[in-house]
């Protein structure tokens, strides 16, 4: 997944339909020397968002925190998960978006 990859994104609307399809940029390049992940979408329309995806060998836990300039908060929201089998499980509490 490193590298640079033109994709399109599919995303619904706050009432549940679909949106139109947006054409995006979307980076990942390694930081922490290896010990993380960065990804950032570049979006025709000017905004952009992404995520530092960290490992912390002392837990063998992911850490992930999300970021967007449409959605600038003082604390980054955090994921934080582990491997299980092929896949990295990541979890947080939040409401659900019908409440």
């Amino acid at each position: 997944m490193i590298g640079s990859c033109p994709c399109t994104s599919d995303k619904r609307n706050p009432d549940g339909t679909w949106a139109e399809p947006e054409s995006i940029i979307w980076n990942w390049k390694y930081i922490l020397n290896g010990m993380g992940v960065q990804d950032e979408t570049l979006k025709s329309d000017g905004s952009h968002s992404g995520s530092i995806r960290q490992f912390s060998v002392d837990s063998a836990q992911w850490y992930v925190h999300w970021y967007s300039t449409t959605s600038v908060r003082p604390q980054l929201s955090t994921w934080e998960g582990t491997r299980q089998d092929s896949s990295i499980q990541l979890y947080r509490e939040q409401a659900a978006p019908n409440g």
